[in-house]
């Protein structure tokens, strides 16, 4: 209960041996106060009891800054390719189904698991185990104040830290990004021995992926997830996990919410397991069906000596059977002890034989390293002679250098002459093209203008045409009722020429016969007389005689 933060996380996390963030922007998480100023770690990481403050701060950073500093593009490369493997074998993991967890045939196990272990050999192979690590074994973070992201890292030293055996989390919150570093951690890992992540919001799916990675892992012995929710689901996974396992001795899912189904599964697990000890089912769900699955599995396994099923609704009927059974197997186990010893000699006698081989090996190498360091000295005699050579090289070549930087400075002021001629030629050229340019705009300017100026004279004469071919058409319609006036005038012109004549020819005729002849105002008119008769006689009484 610390509450040491992000900051003192990722910086305890540099000296345990974290391998290079997957985010750049790590630092910033630092910034703001410089480093993690006066506040303390506590008594035991170090030693001491008043905490890092400023002295921690710097102490961490010597150790961990070559973890995350950018270097040559060699490291980059490498950091590069962690990161590519880092990511396939824990989405491999990730994707590993419900099925491959709870299969009970180890040989379609094996099978199943076989590209996911080479994922994970490949990623074991990119991280650097050169790596200086303090001789810290123990390391308790309960309720440090951090979030995933200074708890992330902490989880990611657990691929390159070869010392760390035991890691207390309880009580972090593993909400955002649930157990995502333990996935990449746990399969490349060979000396975590306890691991506890009590009361850390995993959830349903969290702890599914982390009996993925799990499943992989040969080496935890102790697992404390007391006081998260584990659903069905996760409850089957861990099931397959503890059947399948040969290291795993004691679990911790008190107040876990485990229903009658999922303690069915841890007892059904029990069938093939051969190195749990200890499982803590307290304040959970279970009903009878947990209870008689207990019975039933507990009848052939005997390596259970603690079973708590405390706080659960199981009969006490099964309670008090495995009570009996778990006596039984304790009492097999304190008779087993003897054999457990002889076993540990025959083991310490073939370490002994190793030690052995191991010394004459030994021997053999230092009588090569000493031919080696023979052989360095030669190395190192002709590394001088190189190096005198390479100096004469260098002082040739510098002077080489120097006339050719006197031939850049020449052919930098030749440029620049040359350049000053192209601006001037470029000025004028685009003074003469913007003179050019304005003309051609005038130029097409009057040619719009004329181009209107015939549209519009095109469009009159196309008027005038069109009037003029009106009128020609009206007046040779006028022609034409003209003509035909004309023709019909000739006639009657023909007609009354030719009653003319007739009528002359007539007048010719009768001139004879008419009073004055051809000419009617020369005829004699007669006196007029009293005698009535004489006025009445012919023609000659009313005209006197001419003359």
């Amino acid at each position: 209960d610390n509450r040491i933060g992000d900051e003192g996380l990722v910086a305890l996390a540099n000296v345990l041996g974290a391998p290079p963030p997957e985010v750049s922007a790590l630092g910033a998480a630092m910034a703001g106060s410089g480093g993690l100023g006066t506040t303390g770690y506590g008594t035991g990481a170090f030693g001491g009891s008043g905490g890092f403050g400023h002295t921690g701060t710097a102490q961490m950073s010597s150790f961990g800054n070559t973890l995350i500093a950018g270097g040559t593009d060699g490291s980059n490369e490498a950091t590069a390719k962690y990161h590519e493997c880092l990511s396939v074998a824990r989405r491999s993991i990730l994707d590993m189904s419900l099925a491959i967890l709870t299969n009970r045939d180890p040989e379609h196990r094996k099978d199943a698991l076989a590209r996911i272990r080479d994922n994970v050999q490949q990623l074991a192979a990119c991280i650097d185990k050169n790596v200086a690590l303090p001789k810290l074994r123990v390391l308790q973070l309960a309720n440090s104040g951090g979030t995933v992201l200074g708890i992330g890292r902490i989880e990611d030293t657990l691929q390159v830290n070869s010392r760390l055996e035991r890691l207390v989390l309880e009580q972090n919150d593993h909400r955002v990004t649930g157990t995502a570093s333990l996935v990449g951690s746990l399969p490349v890992n060979a000396t975590l021995r306890h691991l506890s992540l009590s009361q850390c919001r995993l959830g349903t799916h969290g702890i599914l992926e982390l009996a993925k990675g799990l499943m992989l892992n040969q080496t935890l012995e102790s697992l404390s997830l007391r006081g998260n929710e584990v659903g069905p689901n996760a409850a089957t996974a861990l099931a397959g996990v503890l059947s399948q396992s040969t290291s795993l001795r004691a679990v911790n899912l008190n107040a876990c919410h485990l229903v009658d189904e999922a303690g069915v599964a841890l007892a059904a697990s029990l069938a093939t397991n051969t190195s749990l000890e200890s499982l803590h089912l307290r304040d959970n769900s279970l009903r009878e069906s947990s209870g008689r699955a207990f019975v039933e599995h507990l009848r052939k396994h005997t390596r259970l000596t603690q079973l708590n099923l405390e706080l659960n609704s199981i009969d006490f009927r099964f309670l008090a059977t495995i009570s009996q059974m778990l006596d039984r197997n304790l009492r097999i186990r304190e008779k087993a002890k003897p054999q457990h010893y002889r076993r540990r000699i025959e083991q310490l006698e073939s370490c002994r034989r190793e030690v052995a081989d191991l010394e004459l090996t030994l021997q053999k190498n230092r009588a090569e390293k000493d031919e080696m360091r023979r052989k360095q000295a030669e190395v190192l005699q002709e590394l001088e002679d190189a190096r005198g050579e390479e100096e004469e090289r260098m002082r040739a070549l510098e002077a080489q250098l120097e006339a050719t930087r006197t031939e850049r400075v020449q052919v930098n002021a030749e440029v620049e002459r040359l350049d000053a001629e192209l601006a001037t030629v470029t000025a004028e050229g685009d003074f003469e093209v913007s003179q050019i340019l304005s003309r051609i705009a005038a130029l097409d300017e009057r040619m719009r203008h004329h181009q209107r100026h015939i549209q519009g004279a095109q469009y009159k004469v196309d008027a005038f045409e069109e009037k003029a071919n009106r009128e020609l058409a009206t007046a040779r319609a006028e022609l034409d009722k003209a003509e035909k006036a004309r023709a019909s005038a000739s006639l009657l012109a023909s007609a009354a020429r030719r009653n003319l004549d007739s009528f002359t020819l007539s007048m010719k005729a009768t001139e004879d016969v008419l009073p004055g002849g051809s000419e009617p105002r020369r005829r004699r008119v007669q006196q007029r007389s009293a005698d009535p008769l004489k006025r009445r006689g012919g023609p000659g009484a009313r005209r006197g005689s001419p003359g």
